[in-house]
């Protein structure tokens, strides 16, 4: 990595897991005072945009090292593998205390799992020749999760399989009874759109910030209100709107947009008209 780039992810990478370490020394006792109140919740969600923000930049600062392909992918599987054996290797209720014996071992994992997704998106980027494909990666993403989190696998997994779910999923630092959690899916987004901002630039900065903005409300009415938000919906539009002037699309690539968004609406009204009244 160049000079420019390592101290900067180095220091991400501390606040990410700083946040995590905070948590545990500092907040329980303070969570437990503020239980009294609506105290708990305010914190707990400042505590979730700060650590959602750093895991973005140290998503964002791993994606723009120009590793080659070869020692992205190499990279990816190390990330991966610790990954899956921090993962799998603890007892599921492990991944919800807050102790000193285990929050290094979820910080470590959350960590190993931003940055195997930051090196997968370097290794596929230069599959994406044009950046067109950026955009119809991110609405096809969007219309897959949409579909996924309200009719499909993870919603089985998420009421079939809740242990499974627990387990896989990210488990952002957080205060009394808010448990914001993030899908592994969703890492694997960010990696792979933050790698081809960053190929094809554009406006990398903008859509990390805009990014985090989306997903943090989205987390935000997921926690608070009961919000069934498929995450990439939001982040696919942070990847589009920064970046609308910078695509070039002929007529039947637009089409074909056109027709992915229809469908991604079609599947929100769908939900929509379902669960209205409920």
């Amino acid at each position: 990595m160049p000079r420019a780039v390592e101290p900067a992810l180095f220091l991400a990478a501390a606040a990410y897991l700083a946040l995590f370490g905070l948590q545990m020394i500092y907040l329980p006792p303070l969570a437990r005072w503020a239980m009294r109140g609506h105290l708990s919740a305010a914190a707990s969600l400042i505590l979730v945009a700060a650590s959602l923000a750093a895991g973005i930049w140290v998503t964002f600062l791993a994606a723009r090292a120009p590793t080659p392909p070869a020692l992205s992918a190499a990279l990816m599987a190390a990330f991966a593998f610790a990954w899956a054996l921090l993962t799998f290797a603890a007892p599921v209720r492990w991944l919800n205390l807050h102790a000193w014996w285990i929050t290094p071992y979820v910080a470590v994992r959350e960590l190993s799992l931003a940055l195997g997704a930051a090196f997968l998106g370097r290794a596929v980027a230069p599959a994406f020749k044009d950046r067109n494909l950026v955009a119809a990666g991110a609405l096809v993403g969007a219309a897959v999760d949409f579909w996924g989190v309200n009719f499909g696998t993870t919603r089985a997994i998420i009421t079939h399989m809740p242990a499974l779910h627990q387990r896989v999923s990210v488990h952002l630092p957080h205060l009394g009874h808010l448990t914001p959690l993030v899908g592994p899916g969703d890492y694997v987004f960010i990696g792979i759109m933050f790698a081809l901002a960053h190929r094809h630039n554009l406006n990398p900065v903008k859509t990390a910030w805009l990014m985090w903005a989306l997903l943090f409300a989205a987390m935000v009415g997921v926690l608070l209100a009961g919000w069934s938000v498929p995450a990439v919906v939001p982040m696919a539009i942070a990847v589009i709107l920064p970046n609308v002037a910078e695509f070039r699309f002929k007529r039947d690539e637009l089409f074909a947009l056109l027709y992915a968004g229809a469908l991604l609406g079609a599947l929100a009204f769908g939900w929509w008209f379902s669960h209205r009244g409920k």
